[in-house]
């Protein structure tokens, strides 16, 4: 059962760790795919669009290996080589 009040689990307690691997789980996904995208953009020289979209990536690998929710105090860690 779902409290109102900060999302008390019943029996499992609070689900906020299953959220957070929720969220990094999505996250992950979408700095793979911005990669790819970024990829076919630097192949039809597209250079802004290449740029503006590693950028996303950067942020999607932040998100994915943020320790909390929305926590923008945490330096991140360094996504995986794209080489």
């Amino acid at each position: 059962m779902r409290h109102i009040f900060g999302g008390w689990n019943g029996a499992i307690g609070f689900d906020e760790a299953e959220e957070r691997q929720k969220r990094s789980a999505a996250a992950e996904k979408i700095a793979v795919e911005a990669g790819r995208l970024a990829r076919v953009a630097t192949a039809n020289n597209l250079p802004m669009i290449a740029y503006l979209i590693e950028m996303a990536v950067i942020e999607a690998w932040r998100e994915a290996s943020e320790p909390g929710t929305g926590d923008r105090s945490g330096d991140g860690a360094n996504p995986p080589s794209e080489e």
